[in-house]
């Protein structure tokens, strides 16, 4: 999933020669959820002939269709024509405008329109229980959920389909060979993924039917041709499907006659179970072409096929895998392999919250990295323990890819249902992947264990990062501690701060986190609460900024760090730069281990230039830990540069030329990137907290801050792109902070 931030930018001259015209995008990647496919290639056929190239982007319970500018494409179910789409009431209806015969930025079209998460919930809900319907329905007795040993050998069946009126598969077998079986070291494949993270413990062995001569693939051809497992349109597709009924009917159907046509053929003597529970452990079908942004049905998936009974060798295919030829990545197959075994995803269904997790975990964000230590014991049972601390001292962490001391827990001393487990990521084997590398400090909550986070918050885990809470998301990608990045300790008053689900203080106390190295050490200092004990944890407003003014509010965060209840005394002060004390009740009733947001009535004045220091601390007669009651930031006000995109057209000509000359030097423009170049007069750049006073220019137009070269993905256009078509997805850390021209 990608968040574009548009900011055209001018800085107007005024008394220096500091000043240059930037017109900008601000393009912060984030990395898709798992099992989301974005911006799959589709090729729509109008009823009169005409092709639609367009996209569909989403998840197994919901996708849609879209134009390279992320203007919502829906067909029209009377006349069978693409439409762009309006929304009214919550739903995606075609507009008056056929795809392709207008601009739709043009016509006052929205882009990225879509239903609100709710229904999209909704949708995703409907789907999960299809088969509690379908059972009811049919008075079958549910017989739980199917099991898969996690450790020895699972003998994965991979079965080949195409539809009827299609020719075989052109593809050399050895494309598949190598993604699900290569055991070379250094290849991402289903085999390796799980041979490196079980640490040995699982190997995965696919074989593939039907039987073919390692070269040449032979699939079974069903009866139906395409468009049968397509939805039903009364113009284009009078055969397709009408309903979820008719959809299950369809695909379960499709997969018992593939599993007959190849059950045969099946070895006796190969071990399709093996946890003996009578259930063949899985079969991932492959099926001809690509996704299809108007189905359901062909849309890489997960389900069950309870609606029909198919054997082999007298074992049940029941969980499966469905995926699509032309967009069968590993690192999908790997994620929907973990929830064989039976993980839950970790991202949100409903979206609105902060992503709990991000890029650390394979089920959430599937680039086939690492899953945490916590998943892996839980539900991988590749760990048969996460050794916990109970006393204050130094310890040190392998990396995850190390079976042997490669985490710990910690219990909350204000909860008796959270803990936290702290784990080391570095980037090396599976894990080079990631944007960061640290000491990683995740959240679990047993009171949804077994849940993940699809329903969250709250959620089972939860990775703390730099300004994430409750309501914000934070830098995920940022969330590893280490003395390379300058994060050496987490406690309740560093940012971020182990806060636990209901937003109350974690007790968690770890410093002196180390640099980066074959180990990572820190000091863990155990927390005891004492009966009385209050503190200002965190000043939230204000904070360093170009538009402070007179009438600053000052609000922080008031912790009861006790093991009582405080119904009353507390009072909460401020002072600037050591001047006089401002001093204000706090009411009403804190509960042990609860906090609260406190707003002075009295402002601030912060209007002049300069550095200040905020010191704001707590009194309450009887606290026994005065030590830890104030919390100090010193907050720069510096005079407000001006960003006045609504004077660009009065100011044209008024800039400072970065620099002359050709900066660019390769011969294929689809290939240039400059030099670095400086800015001039010593300017610096802030964005996303960081300075630059460098940046780097490609020929397609993207601008990379500082002096790192982006990588070959930055490159992929060959020309300047709009904001709403020109943004890109990687997770390569070289092509974070880069801004787009358009």
């Amino acid at each position: 999933m990608t968040l574009i931030v548009n900011l055209k930018v001018v800085m107007l001259k005024k008394i220096t020669k500091r000043t240059f015209l930037l017109l900008v995008a601000l393009t912060l990647s984030l990395v898709m959820k798992a099992s989301y496919l974005r911006n799959v290639p589709q090729k729509l056929v109008q009823p009169n002939g005409e092709i639609v190239n367009c996209f569909a982007t989403g998840d197994e319970f919901y996708h849609w269709l879209h134009d390279e500018e992320g203007y919502t494409i829906v067909q029209s179910p009377q006349n069978g024509y693409f439409y762009y789409a309006i929304l009214v009431n919550d739903e995606l209806i075609p507009s008056q405008h056929v795809v392709g015969k207008i601009s739709p930025s043009k016509v006052g079209l929205k882009p990225r329109i879509n239903i609100s998460s709710k229904k999209m919930n909704s949708i995703r809900t409907n789907f999960l229980n299809l088969e509690k319907l379908y059972n009811a329905k049919n008075k079958v007795v549910f017989n739980g959920s199917q099991k898969v040993n996690t450790n020895g050998t699972i003998n994965n069946l991979v079965v080949y389909i195409r539809f009827a009126g299609e020719s075989e598969y052109s593809t050399n077998q050895s494309t598949y060979t190598v993604k699900f079986n290569s055991s070379t070291e250094g290849t991402l494949s289903l085999h390796n993924y799980y041979n490196e993270v079980s640490y040995g413990s699982l190997n995965i062995t696919s074989t593939f039917f039907p039987t073919n001569d390692g070269s040449t693939i032979v699939s079974y051809q069903d009866s139906h041709d395409r468009n049968y497992f397509l939805k039903y349109n009364a113009s284009t597709n009078p055969t397709g499907y009408l309903d979820e009924d008719g959809r299950l009917l369809r695909e379960h159907t499709l997969l018992k006659s593939a599993v007959d046509y190849v059950a045969s053929q099946v070895s006796p003597s190969l071990d399709i179970d093996n946890d003996s529970d009578g259930k063949v452990d899985n079969v991932c079908f492959i099926v001809q072409g690509s996704a299809a942004g108007w189905s359901e049905l062909l849309w890489p998936h997960r389900w069950s096929l309870y609606s029909q009974t198919a054997t082999i060798n007298g074992k049940r295919v029941y969980d499966y895998n469905f995926q699509l030829q032309n967009s069968l990545d590993v690192s999908v197959l790997c994620h929907e392999m973990f929830h064989s075994l039976g993980a839950p995803d970790l991202y949100h269904y409903e979206e609105g919250n902060p992503d709990p997790v991000g890029v650390w975990d394979l089920m959430n964000s599937d680039n086939a990295q690492h899953m945490t230590q916590y998943m892996k014991y839980k539900y991988g049972k590749w760990i048969s323990s996460i050794p916990e601390i109970t006393t204050s001292g130094d310890y040190s962490l392998n990396p995850v890819f190390t079976k042997d001391n490669s985490c710990y827990k910690i219990k909350s001393p204000y909860s008796g249902s959270e803990y936290f487990v702290i784990e080391y990521r570095k980037k090396e084997k599976l894990d080079a992947v990631l944007p960061n590398e640290g000491l990683l400090v995740y959240r679990i909550n047993n009171d949804a264990a077994g849940q993940g986070n699809r329903n969250g918050p709250p959620d089972e885990l939860y990775v703390y990062r730099p300004n994430g809470s409750l309501t914000s998301e934070g830098s995920l990608s940022e969330a590893p501690f280490s003395a390379n990045l300058n994060k050496t300790a987490i406690n309740d008053k560093t940012n971020p701060d182990a806060f636990l689900s209901t937003g109350g203080v974690g007790g968690l106390n770890i410093s002196n986190i180390s640099a980066i190295g074959s180990t990572i050490s820190f000091h863990v200092d155990m927390v005891t609460p004492l009966t009385t004990d209050v503190a200002v944890t965190k000043i939230i407003t204000p904070q360093s900024g170009s538009y402070l003014g007179s009438n600053e509010k000052v609000k922080v965060t008031v912790s009861n760090l006790g093991s009582s209840d405080i119904t009353s005394g507390i009072k909460v002060n401020y002072s600037l730069n050591e001047g006089s004390i401002v001093s204000e009740d706090f009411i009403g009733t804190l509960a042990n281990g609860a906090t609260s947001t406190f707003e002075f009535s009295t402002p601030l004045d912060l209007s002049i230039s300069g550095d200040f220091t905020l010191k704001v601390y707590t009194t309450l007669t009887g606290d026994l830990n005065t030590a830890n009651d104030t919390t100090i930031s010193v907050i720069s006000s510096n005079p407000p540069l001006e960003y006045l995109a609504s004077l660009v057209t009065t100011n044209v000509g008024t800039y400072t030329e970065i620099a002359s000359g050709t900066l660019i030097t390769a011969d294929q423009v689809k290939d240039g990137f400059s030099l670095p170049v400086t800015f001039p007069d010593g300017f610096v750049f802030n964005y996303c907290s960081k300075e630059f006073s460098k940046f780097i220019l490609s020929t397609n137009g993207f601008i990379k801050l500082g002096d790192e070269n982006p990588s070959s993905r930055a490159l992929y256009f060959t020309a300047p792109q709009t904001a709403d078509g020109g943004i890109f997805n990687s997770t390569n850390s070289a092509d974070n902070y880069i801004i787009a021209p358009f």
